[in-house]
């Protein structure tokens, strides 16, 4: 998924934290999903997605980490 859109579900699961990301440019939104990430050690790719919106930075399901049992 594309960054950009995985900010526009973000803030709509939990508005509370991610909305004010949706209030910035695709770009900065994207870099502040990148920095948000980088302390679990994700990080964001180009992807180049056909079907909806050609290429961007983002991460595929397969790119997160798995989650440890009791976590």
């Amino acid at each position: 998924m594309h960054s950009h859109r995985l900010v526009e579900a973000l803030a709509t699961y939990r508005a509370d934290l991610y909305k004010p990301w949706t209030e910035m440019d695709a770009a900065d939104a994207s870099t502040a999903l990148s920095a948000a990430l980088k302390p679990f050690k994700v990080s964001t790719r180009q992807l180049t997605i056909r079907e909806c919106c050609g290429g961007a930075k983002g991460l595929r399901y397969t790119d997160l980490p798995a989650v440890e049992d009791g976590e």
